[in-house]
């Protein structure tokens, strides 16, 4: 079976991927010329070098996180409330 997924593809997104329009999101975007360009800004935020220098700060903050967990347990605690909270500190220190 040939791969349809990946860089070497010949097959195109197809209407779904228009889910979100008008917004057009970088893994969303239909047009090749488009996607590669907006890919391009974010290719060096997904490096293996950065990659690797986001691990001390996530760690930091997963611990936090499992820190807040295990201070609730036996307690009602709202999960999706602390876990947004999580994704945004690391997303805004990294």
């Amino acid at each position: 079976m040939p791969i349809i997924n990946g860089h070497s593809t010949t097959t195109s997104k197809g209407p779904f991927y228009d889910f979100a329009l008008p917004k057009v999101l970088v893994n969303t975007e239909r047009d090749e010329a488009k996607h590669a360009q907006r890919r391009k800004t974010w290719e060096s935020a997904f490096s293996t070098k950065a990659l690797r220098s986001y691990e001390p700060i996530m760690n930091l903050h997963a611990n936090k996180l499992l820190t807040t967990i295990e201070a609730s347990l036996g307690k009602p605690l709202n999960i999706s409330e602390y876990g947004t909270a999580a994704s945004q500190q690391i997303l805004t220190t990294c």
